[in-house]
């Protein structure tokens, strides 16, 4: 499902400083054109440790209670609690995404404000990364099958190394072929310095084929032999 805001219309400053989270209109004077852009974490944090506080517009800002890394629900919170009610810049339609997974703690904040390190009590501080390029990227997909020995990317002929992706039935050698086929496009589009994030490729018992999926920046033409990547859906984010 498509979401109903833009990315750019998270977070943006509440005009009316007596603004609160029980105060739910928004006046049109609550809505500057504020620029909003995110701020990004990933790094790798040991599972022992908890955040104890955070750096935010040159403040530091501490926490009630230790948030253990792995309390996702619970870091998530607090940061926007302090995102609604602080009463220096308060945001409103606060966006916040926290994970945590293999070692490694994700947090992401849609918002006017910065939020520029958090800090626990390891004693260790990690930093975020403010990004506030517009891009967008979509999903461009092909079902192939049997002989593909190149691909063209942007008008390119670039040489796939396996060459031939017979499908079989058997699901352990397709699932075999399928990663030689994900391996092989994902070598040609780093090849030709292609803007993508990920490629995926399936196997698809009901064509009898492999579904090959790539989520690129927008404006990536891809094709293989007469089989064109159709566009599907675009997703605009801060990069």
């Amino acid at each position: 499902m498509a979401e109903l805001m833009q990315i750019t219309e998270y977070g943006r400053l509440r005009a009316n400083p007596n603004g609160n989270t029980d105060h739910r209109f928004v006046r049109m004077s609550d809505c500057p054109e504020t620029a909003t852009a995110m701020d990004e974490l990933i790094d790798t944090v040991p599972n022992t440790e908890s955040v104890v506080s955070m750096s935010w517009e040159g403040q530091t800002v501490t926490f009630d209670t230790p948030i253990l890394v792995t309390n996702t629900a619970a870091l998530k919170a607090a940061i926007e609690n302090h995102l609604l009610t602080n009463t220096t810049a308060q945001e409103y339609d606060v966006r916040v995404e926290v994970g945590y997974a293999g070692g490694d703690l994700t947090v992401r904040h849609y918002g006017a404000t910065t939020i520029a390190s958090l800090t626990t009590d390891g004693p260790a501080t990690y930093n975020f990364t403010r990004k506030s390029t517009l891009k967008s990227y979509c999903l461009l997909t092909a079902f192939l099958v049997g002989a593909v020995p190149n691909i063209t990317i942007n008008g390119t002929d670039v040489a796939l190394a396996t060459g031939t992706y017979a499908y079989t039935g058997t699901p352990a050698t397709d699932a075999s072929t399928a990663g030689d086929l994900e391996t092989d496009v994902d070598t040609a589009l780093t090849s030709e310095s292609v803007d993508y994030t990920s490629v995926t490729v399936e196997v698809n018992d009901e064509t009898s084929s492999y579904k090959a999926t790539v989520r690129a920046v927008r404006g990536t033409v891809l094709s293989a032999g007469a089989k064109r990547f159709i566009e599907g859906e675009c997703e605009v984010v801060f990069a």
